[in-house]
């Protein structure tokens, strides 16, 4: 399953119903694109059981969430 939201900086008021169906929909990891300085981004991910996985650069991150 692919899921692709990108608001530049303005909520996504569905976001946490994307991400739950995402969740409870599969049975693999789950791994996410994040710009580091993107904290509120991170935050959020990690409400949802998502561990920084590996720092790539300065400017991103890959997030995991075990499956």
């Amino acid at each position: 399953m692919r899921m692709k939201i990108i608001s530049f900086g303005v909520p996504c008021y569905n976001s946490e119903a994307y991400m739950r169906k995402c969740i409870d929909t599969s049975e693999n990891n789950i791994y996410l694109y994040v710009f580091s300085r993107n904290t509120r981004a991170i935050s959020f991910y990690e409400r949802f059981g998502f561990n920084v996985r590996e720092t790539l650069g300065k400017t991103r991150c890959i997030m995991e969430r075990k499956g």
